[in-house]
């Protein structure tokens, strides 16, 4: 058929009035963006060196430089601007694939991942049924490729997942760029941290004094029994007082503080965007897959996400020397998990209102894959600010149900209700993380 248009680019060459044919070219690669169409979408990038030489008389006696030698019909590109490769290694942890919306009508069952990078590619195994097993049976993966040195010239990480059907028809699903595989540099030789050496390694600010660590572990005995007076007196203290201590709404916290009792700390945004527990990405990211433009989606309309990890390292030149070990070892059983979820809605703060009084009739829906639980009728009138104080309970399988969905919805007489606000919380990265362990943990027990 007829060459389609992508795009194109524009540079800035180096000029050379006095060609020399001695002289290494003064050029280096650079990247340039390859734009398309009136708006300047961005189309690509183009890797490239320019160079723009007067062309010398016959009476000068100067030549032009000699063209670079042909390997077939393409030019080498000269040592003076070649990046300089090395060997590197990169582990892949090909976790699973995870929401995928169906492709030609029909649903993606049995997803394969191809990984290329550098001109090497690894395929994962085959996911039979990715309804009721998500995961690769085999998620760990190795390439060992040639790789510029320097990053800005490295190539990207092109991902495809395809969708095995009947009749040899791999048709590909998804994909996804990684245009920089930086971030996930890693020393294989470096002792692998424990979950608390991680934690105070980033957290020396948030260091609280060991005289605030108070473990009361009493041996039941005969004179603890004589305190049971003093046991009765705390019965009115509760949670409540410790939350509203810990906002400083001394009014409705009673003695709590002052009997010496620990504060939570309330932060104002997503546990996933605190930086010591990094999104909760340890174990695996979720990276999002795209089509294209095509009859049913947008260009870059969301159609899954890949759940996978990379760690990139240079191995030893010689390849008869031994290959370190490897750095992502010991992973958990790719098996579904059964799990009980308890949801804890404490209050909200400053909702969009709803109705024509300026206020809201807000109540709390939970989704968690085919499970819907509300409260709807016990809504709070005519408010932007309320408290629920509510727990919600579910047992679900994970990765199969993942995304817990919480919505805060405006209960409505006649019209059908809306929807305030809602957040989703990825369940599964919380399960694998290693600050899961320690998350949440209390600095006092008694």
């Amino acid at each position: 058929g007829t060459p389609d248009f992508l795009g194109r680019a524009e540079c800035t060459p180096i000029v050379r009035l006095t060609p020399d044919d001695n002289k290494p070219p003064a050029t280096k690669l650079k990247w340039h963006k390859v734009i398309l169409g009136n708006e300047d979408a961005d189309a690509g990038e183009l890797l490239a060196a320019f160079e723009l030489f007067l062309l010398p008389t016959q009476s000068s006696g100067i030549k032009m430089p000699p063209e670079p030698p042909k390997r077939g019909s393409l030019f080498i590109v000269p040592a003076a601007i070649r990046p300089q490769l090395v060997r590197t290694g990169i582990e892949i942890l090909c976790w699973g694939v995870r929401n995928m919306k169906t492709f030609m009508l029909s649903e993606v069952e049995n997803p394969q991942v191809v990984f290329e990078v550098g001109g090497r590619e690894i395929e994962s195994s085959i996911v039979r049924n990715s309804k009721q097993a998500p995961n690769f049976d085999n998620p760990l993966l190795f390439i060992d490729a040639m790789l510029p040195k320097e990053d800005i010239y490295a190539p990207p990480m092109n991902i495809k997942v395809k969708d095995n059907r009947s009749f040899g028809f791999a048709p590909v699903v998804g994909m996804h760029v990684i245009k920089s595989l930086q971030k996930f540099r890693a020393d294989p030789t470096a002792p692998s941290l424990t979950i608390m050496a991680t934690t105070e390694l980033k957290t020396e600010a948030y260091q609280t004094p060991p005289s605030d660590f108070v473990l009361n572990l009493e041996k039941k005995t005969k004179k603890k029994a004589k305190n049971k007076t003093k046991t009765v007196a705390e019965e009115d203290i509760d949670w409540w007082s410790k939350y509203y201590a810990s906002t400083g709404d001394l009014n409705k916290s009673g003695s709590y503080l002052q009997r010496g009792h620990e504060t939570i700390t309330i932060f104002p945004f997503p546990l996933e965007s605190h930086h010591i527990y990094q999104g909760f990405n340890d174990f695996c990211m979720a990276f999002p897959l795209t089509r294209g433009r095509t009859q049913f989606e947008e260009e870059n309309e969301i159609v899954g996400e890949l759940k996978a990890l990379f760690k990139v390292y240079q191995l030893p030149e010689d390849s008869n020397k031994p290959l370190p070990k490897h750095v992502m070892e010991n992973i958990p059983n790719t098996n579904s998990e059964e799990c009980i979820v308890r949801i804890y809605i404490i209050r909200a703060h400053d909702l969009q209102p709803h109705d024509t009084s300026g206020k809201s009739d807000p109540y709390i829906e939970i989704e968690l894959g085919k499970t819907k639980l509300d409260n709807h009728d016990e809504k709070i009138p005519n408010t932007n600010n309320p408290i629920f104080g509510k727990m919600f309970e579910i047992t679900t399988v994970i990765p199969a149900a993942k995304d817990l969905i919480i919505r805060i919805k405006d209960w409505d007489l006649i019209t059908s209700d809306d929807v305030i606000g809602q957040t989703t919380i990825d369940l599964e990265n919380r399960l694998l993380s290693k600050y899961r362990a320690t998350c949440g943990l209390p600095l006092q027990y008694n």
